[in-house]
């Protein structure tokens, strides 16, 4: 626990980190921990501190394999059991306002069995969680079938771009992974069920967009028109109407749950209740964010309020569910600026690293995003509908260990952001998954605290997963 306590001391903050030192105090940290305790189990294992982009460092430690001499592969078999299994983490965290916690945000404390801190939740649990687990792992059985890899990532929390997108794009990646991943881990959500966890197969995806309008001037008095402040409105409201729509789908299907188990329901198309009972990762959604407009006086730091201003923005936080095409909304946003007839452009956002597909890991529980709608298999990346009996082997061997453990989960589809949907646009099958349950999703909340109960059981359970993932012949 004390490993734990002292990881969240450090204040590892996305955008302040790489100037302060926090980002590379982070990386020490989590590198001596890994010397002190997982090298005495397996002095063969390698560490590489890596910064692909400068002051973001970026921890990656290396488990070769050794194959079990009484598991022998079969030559003739089509899975390469040296293929690795994944264990990615981010270390930065978001900001915390102090002034809104009861705690200090970078001093974790302990109340009622709780511990309150910036990244207890999202996502220095997991840092943590993945060694202490492995180290129970290697002490009682110090090969693995297939080799195993840590990385610990900065900058997830601000797009990724220079942390796990540098990463995939480096020479260390291309000379020692670069298809040799069978199944990566990423982090997941708590779920506040006693029973379930909660598993996330895919993302919806992430556009962060601006819009810009221009118009004429004119003194405040006169009714000039086509200014460039109501054509941004005129885009604004048709965004905040399909969000309207949207979050309307969302609450009609969160009523649905007791019409369905009624009996009086019909069997949805694609054959499961899931496809009616939506939740936030099934539905996408826009959220105007920013909105700009005005001559500025940078002088007076005062706005000339009769002048009516040549230009206004907007920005949208845009997430696409997988069951609604990439190229639809494009097409959307185009006919939202389509009648100003090129005075109205839309683009992304600086840093935004937009995917023009959905890349899912198939699972067997959620049939309506592989039956249902056209999206592009993650194993043979392939459009259209698809085989999923043929392609849940890592989700059967998930979903099986965890039952068999007496653990339940719940699949669904991530409504935010996390580093896997990089790994999945590379064919690489991943499950979002953090092991809280019975636990309120604390996030980038103000008091985020994860129970101490909840943080071993976390321990517990990857203890007993990581040596099935690891031991798999797929």
């Amino acid at each position: 626990m004390e490993d734990f306590l002292s990881f969240l001391r450090i204040r590892s903050v996305s955008q302040e980190g790489p100037t302060t030192g926090a980002y590379r105090e982070a990386v020490q940290f989590l590198r001596a921990l890994v010397e002190r305790r997982l090298r005495p189990l397996r002095s063969d294992l390698e560490i590489y501190e890596e910064e692909f982009v400068a002051s973001k460092p970026v921890l990656l430690v290396h488990i070769p394999s050794r194959q079990d001499a009484t598991q022998p592969v079969d030559p003739d078999s089509t899975p390469n059991y040296t293929d690795a299994i994944l264990l990615n983490s981010h270390y930065d965290v978001v900001p915390a306002m102090r002034e809104h916690w009861s705690t200090d945000p970078f001093a974790p404390e302990m109340r009622k069995d709780r511990i309150y801190a910036r990244g207890t939740q999202d996502m220095k649990c997991v840092c943590i969680q993945y060694v202490l687990a492995l180290e129970r792992a290697l002490s009682k059985t110090p090969s693995f079938r297939r080799p195993v890899w840590l990385s610990f990532v900065p900058d997830e929390e601000i797009g990724g771009k220079d942390g796990m997108c540098a990463m995939l794009n480096s020479a260390l990646w291309r000379d020692r992974l670069e298809g040799r991943v069978a199944l990566a881990l990423d982090e997941g959500l708590a779920n506040e069920s006693e029973k379930n966890f909660t598993v996330f197969f895919g993302e919806r995806n992430p556009w962060w967009i601006m819009v810009r309008a221009e118009g004429p001037t004119g003194h405040g008095s006169r009714f000039i028109q086509d200014t460039a402040v109501s054509k941004i409105i005129k885009v604004a409201n048709k965004a905040l109407e399909f969000r309207r729509a949207e979050e309307e789908r969302l609450l009609y299907h969160k009523n649905a749950t007791a019409f369905m188990n009624s009996g009086e329901a019909e069997q949805p198309a694609c054959g499961c209740k899931h496809s009616l009972a939506k939740k936030l990762g099934d539905v996408t959604t826009v959220n105007l964010t920013a909105l700009q407009a005005g001559v500025f006086n940078e002088t007076t730091k005062t706005y000339a309020l009769n002048v009516i201003p040549v230009e206004a923005t907007a920005g949208f936080d845009v997430r696409i569910s997988p069951l609604f095409k990439v190229a639809d909304f494009r097409a959307l946003l185009d006919s939202w600026v389509a009648e100003f007839n090129g005075s109205v452009t839309w683009s992304f956002a600086p840093g935004t690293v937009p995917s023009e597909k959905h890349f899912l890991t198939p699972v067997r529980s959620r049939p309506e995003y592989f039956v249902c709608d056209p999206v592009t298999d993650i194993l043979t990346g392939e459009s259209g509908e698809r085989n999923v009996k043929s392609s849940t082997a890592w989700w059967d061997l998930f979903a099986e260990a965890m039952q068999e453990f007496g653990y339940g989960l719940d699949a669904e589809v991530f409504p935010a952001a996390t580093d896997s949907r990089f790994l999945r646009q590379l064919k690489i099958p991943a499950f979002g998954f953090s092991p809280m349950r019975n636990c309120a999703i604390m996030l980038h909340e103000h008091n985020e605290y994860i129970p101490v109960e909840t943080f071993w059981e976390g321990v517990d359970v990857y203890e007993k997963l990581l040596p099935r993932l690891f031991a798999s012949t797929i």
